[in-house]
């Protein structure tokens, strides 16, 4: 069920990013409805005027103006909001035969589906999304479940970097109306891991 649900999350940031490489993102639109691909909503969407169905304050969904390469390299993603203003955190609890694991703890008020992982490591230029880092690992969860609910915690995995700094940054979606359909990108972000983590992992 939760694989189900990141491949859906999936296809629907494909036709974003479909449209987005278009000039006329309204005729975008259109074509796509006209094929039944997608629904009256992501029309909305895409033509920039899109309201969800208001829960707990949430009203409009508005991607920032930057954006993030995940998922692909020709996949880019815009942000619901800044990396530092999310409440979901993640932080390293130790190494295993499988890679490091990092606990997600969901700090929303809604549930949250887990559906990129990446590790990225200091670019001497501007690094792979603009902001100085390179990725190195780019993909799905590696863990028991991608789905957290309010406050729930679960372990995820992901392989060891031997180049320092380096850090973790995931990618989720939220379920702002309660009904397991999940709008939006958020990234988190973790602490950067030097050469300590690397001699406590190596003794």
């Amino acid at each position: 069920m939760a694989r189900r649900k990141i491949i859906v999350s999936l296809l629907l940031l494909s036709i974003g990013i479909l449209c987005s490489c278009r000039t006329d993102r309204q005729n975008c639109a259109s074509s796509l409805l006209s094929d039944g691909i997608v629904s009256s909503v992501v029309t909305n969407a895409l033509a920039g005027k899109s309201k969800l169905p208001s829960s707990g304050g949430f009203d409009e969904f508005k991607p920032l103006s930057y954006m993030v390469r995940a998922g692909g390299p020709h996949s880019y993603v815009s942000l619901s909001k800044p990396p530092s203003s999310t409440p979901v955190s993640i932080s390293f609890v130790k190494s295993t035969d499988d890679g490091l694991a990092f606990r997600l703890l969901n700090g929303e008020a809604h549930a949250i589906l887990l559906w990129n992982v990446r590790v990225q490591i200091r670019s001497e230029g501007l690094g792979t999304d603009g902001f100085g880092w390179d990725t190195i690992y780019d993909d799905s969860p590696d863990g028991d479940k991608a789905e957290f609910r309010t406050g729930e915690s679960g372990i995820f995995r992901v392989k060891k970097s031997r180049v320092t700094p380096w850090r973790i940054c995931i990618l989720y979606s939220t379920d702002w109306t309660d009904t397991g359909t999940f709008w939006g990108n958020c990234e988190v972000i973790s602490e950067e891991f030097g050469e300590e983590l690397l001699n406590f992992l190596s003794e």
